[in-house]
């Protein structure tokens, strides 16, 4: 039996963690899981069809946790595969890279508690670096968020939230359709008819390391994209909608190109000058407002903007 609840009183929330090719970070995910000072806590791990050594990991964990294997279907399918097993009132998600507070659980739920309307409650997250270990960046949580907030791709992070599990009964489970994007598209979902709340506390550690999936993959960002435009007529004439949207594309845009300069810098260094300008180009194509920012002798060394002349005559 995978839950661990010593009081019958307490509602039960299960924990649905997706794992491809992770074991190096997976054990670290699952113990803080089973670490939660919230004793009624069910942890569903889904092995989401990873060729390398996931079963014996989960196999170490015995009935603490429940282990499902599935063929590889990404990590929309994964979660949705999750959601079927759970015997919990509350669902929380959490990566298999990431980690969590002792308290996160325990302080959510006492906001359930205090106000039962709520679809949703949020927490803080904090970045760090897995080769340094080093705080990158905190997000403090806000007391409420709107839909508004959410569309603006303000992000929260999947990792912080516990959902009632009516609420997902209710609306659906995550669309496959944007996955990548799916969480967010989700939490859209909830935040148009629930309260969304948050504990400030930052109690959710995300780790940064190579080969994750970004903004900078033309898939991630067209999925976004989709997301967007399915939700322009969510309050149809509605200001708040439209400036959500517009600040939406601003912030995606931007970090798109910031992905594109880091990768132009990256082959440029490299001696790649020809992939180096195709990339700058690339971001530039989505983001030309950077052209203000980008030094006049950085775009000459690339060859888009012709050297001038000291002392030549001016038109």
């Amino acid at each position: 039996m995978s839950v661990s609840n010593s009081s019958n009183i307490l509602p039960v929330v299960s924990v649905i963690v997706p794992t491809y090719k992770g074991t190096e970070f997976l054990r670290e995910a699952i113990d803080s899981i089973l670490a939660q000072t919230y004793p009624a806590v069910e942890a569903i791990i889904i092995n989401d069809g990873s060729p390398d050594n996931t079963a014996e990991v989960l196999a170490e964990y015995g009935t603490k946790i429940v282990a499902i294997t599935q063929q590889n279907a990404g990590t929309a399918a994964a979660r949705n595969r999750g959601l079927t097993s759970v015997t919990g009132q509350y669902v929380a998600f959490l990566d298999h890279d990431d980690l969590w507070h002792p308290e996160k659980l325990e302080k959510q739920m006492a906001v359930f508690t205090n106000r039962p309307d709520a679809g949703m409650v949020i927490c803080g997250r904090q970045f760090f670096d897995h080769y340094t270990h080093q705080i990158t960046s905190q997000h403090p949580a806000e007391p409420e968020l709107d839909v508004h907030t959410l569309l603006s791709m303000q992000a929260i992070a999947l990792q912080s939230v516990i959902i009632k599990k009516s609420v997902l009964d209710e609306i659906g489970s995550f669309d496959q359709s944007v996955s990548g994007a799916d969480d967010w598209e989700l939490t859209i979902r909830i935040a148009a008819k629930y309260p969304v709340l948050g504990v400030p506390e930052c109690l959710v550690d995300i780790r940064g390391h190579e080969g994750q999936q970004s903004i900078n993959s033309d898939y991630m960002y067209n999925r976004i994209v989709v997301v967007l435009d399915r939700y322009k007529d969510l309050h149809p004439g509605c200001e708040q909608c439209r400036k959500a949207r517009t600040a939406a594309y601003q912030f995606l845009n931007e970090m798109y190109y910031q992905q594109m300069l880091g990768q132009a810098k990256t082959a440029a260094t490299n001696r790649k000058l020809g992939p180096a300008i195709a990339l700058l180009l690339k971001g530039l194509r989505r983001h030309p407002q950077a052209l203000a920012r980008v030094p006049l002798r950085a775009l000459q060394r690339t060859g888009i903007v012709k050297k001038v002349e000291r002392g030549a005559p001016h038109a």
